[in-house]
């Protein structure tokens, strides 16, 4: 029975971070400030507390969502084009963040805060 409510708990924390994360990829329009670092934050979030693939899917899918969600208006073709390269870029990123943040988790606590400041860089 113990097993049965970790993976409710699971879920209900993976649904809860989803909804953080479309809602500050919808604020990203007001002020991609406040949302990215939330992003970020609830990226982590799921690969600490309810596992590492979670975490690598959220870290995936949350550019695409933006990319689609919040088209900007490119000033030239070429600013165009690039909105998929940098999607790409985000989620290299967001992977390597989680991944920093995912394995330095049980060692020394300086550790793990610098592998977040590193990620963030």
């Amino acid at each position: 029975m113990e097993n049965k409510s970790k993976v409710i708990r699971q879920i209900v924390i993976a649904g809860m971070l989803l909804a953080i994360i479309i809602l500050m990829v919808w604020a990203k329009s007001v002020s991609g400030y406040i949302a990215g670092p939330a992003i970020n934050a609830a990226i982590v979030t799921a690969a600490l507390e309810v596992n590492i693939f979670c975490g690598i899917g959220f870290a995936v899918v949350t550019p695409i969502i933006s990319l689609f969600w919040n088209q900007g208006t490119p000033t030239s073709i070429m600013g165009f084009a690039t909105y998929g390269l940098i999607t790409i870029i985000i989620i290299i990123g967001n992977i390597l963040y989680l991944l920093a943040a995912y394995f330095f988790r049980k060692k020394k606590i300086y550790w793990f805060i610098a592998a977040l400041i590193v990620g963030v860089i």
